[in-house]
């Protein structure tokens, strides 16, 4: 698939409203800015309360007839702290 053919499929799918680790502009986001975010094992990245841990699954959640038709999906970056004795 060529780059604007997938940017046209892209345009189609809903925006990202990210929050967390300083990401709480209000902004919605293309879909395509996720392919940049830091899946790391102390890094928890949820969208609509799902956790996920790829572009992919972003992607694919976000062509899925549940969320599709919506406006925007909602991502949270959640940190993972690690405590103990």
């Amino acid at each position: 698939m060529s780059n604007k053919a997938a940017n046209n499929s892209m345009e189609k799918l809903p925006k990202l409203k990210i929050s967390g680790l300083g990401w709480d502009d209000k902004k919605l986001h293309d879909l395509d800015e996720a392919r940049f975010f830091a899946f790391t094992e102390d890094l928890i990245v949820t969208l609509e309360g799902q956790v996920v841990s790829s572009f992919e699954e972003i992607e694919d959640l976000a062509k899925s007839r549940n969320y599709r038709e919506k406006e925007y999906l909602e991502i949270v970056f959640l940190p993972v702290i690690v405590g103990g004795e």
